[in-house]
């Protein structure tokens, strides 16, 4: 008999693509279409920086990223649902061309909280990434 993979873990149907659509967003260049999945009131931390809002966000973060990155794969660990939130967190790895062009490998890992807003969509609320150049294979 052949083993079987353990089931990740499991999101929310309307999570799932709402996060599924994110991660696709981050594949193009419409600034907008990604600032969209943040809540007004949304924080990303970094170990180095923190952005407070919707509008920081997309003015001190995705100006400088959009369009930069690719292959972007986040692998859940866990997933929590607790009502209107519900966290994941686990290990992400992208390629990310830097602005002299060259390309180079990241990896690190993530939390994610996504709240449902009033009119039932799901967006982020927080978003702690910790992300470093992988070294070289």
């Amino acid at each position: 008999m052949a083993a079987q993979a353990a089931p990740g873990p499991v999101f929310p149907t309307d999570v799932a693509a709402a996060r599924a659509a994110y991660i696709a967003a981050w594949q193009g260049t419409d600034r907008a279409a990604l600032a969209s999945f943040f809540a007004p009131d949304a924080r990303v931390v970094f170990s180095d920086e923190t952005y407070d809002g919707r509008a920081e966000i997309d003015r001190r973060w995705l100006a400088e990223d959009v369009g930069r990155v690719s292959e972007l794969v986040m692998t859940p660990a866990h997933v929590t649902a607790d009502g209107d939130r519900v966290t994941e967190a686990g290990t992400v790895t992208l390629l990310f061309r830097a602005a002299g062009g060259e390309s180079h490998a990241e990896r690190g890992t993530y939390e994610h909280v996504w709240a449902r807003q009033p009119d039932g969509t799901w967006k982020l609320q927080t978003v702690h990434m910790d992300s470093h150049p992988a070294p070289p294979q």
